[in-house]
């Protein structure tokens, strides 16, 4: 099915669907189409980043934040992701999306990301993302004080803390390489 399509029909399910909480977790139901397989006859690596965004566009309706992004120009943009693979999504088989946040520091916001068929987990995924107007970073503090939630920023999960260390030495690298430039 085309990336387009199943856009259309996540956000138009999404206002139809019951209203989540910021820190619930969102689930939506996909198939394996024969335009997301590769030639190993499963879907294809990039696929799961693109249906990742619809689960984060789910998220974002159902949880209330999808209004202050048209109403604020707010706009959600990723600076990592990790994905880890267990087993294959086969043509035509269902599966699930599951997205939740599972942590916040005073920039990022971290989403877990989990695909899940009858056979159990087939991938897992970390994103870290920012929100941002006019091209300028919102503090966390402030997103979750527009949605009435309280600003306590709890302890990052031990992964996660490890997680920014190793996304910390990449960026180092890429800056001794002459890849990046520090803004």
């Amino acid at each position: 099915m085309n990336l387009f399509i199943r856009l259309f029909r996540v956000i138009f399910h999404a206002f139809f669907r019951p209203k989540i909480s910021f820190y619930d977790v969102s689930e939506v139901k996909f198939r394996v189409w024969l335009n997301d397989i590769d030639l190993n006859l499963h879907l294809t690596n990039s696929r799961y980043l693109s249906v990742m965004d619809l689960g984060r566009t789910d998220f974002l309706i159902r949880s209330g934040l999808g209004q202050y992004f048209l109403k604020n120009r707010w706009q959600a943009v990723l600076g990592s992701a990790s994905l880890r693979f267990r087993r294959s999504l086969r043509p035509f088989q269902a599966y699930k999306l599951k997205t939740q946040i599972v942590g916040l520091d005073e920039k990022w916001a971290y989403i877990e990301q989990r695909f899940e068929s009858e056979e159990g987990l087939v991938a897992y995924g970390i994103v870290r993302g920012i929100f941002t107007v006019k091209g300028k970073s919102i503090p966390i503090k402030d997103v979750l004080q527009t949605l009435g939630l309280p600003g306590d920023l709890p302890a990052l999960r031990e992964d996660l803390v490890h997680w920014n260390e190793m996304d910390q030495a990449s960026r180092e690298y890429l800056l001794e390489k002459g890849f990046i430039h520090r803004k």
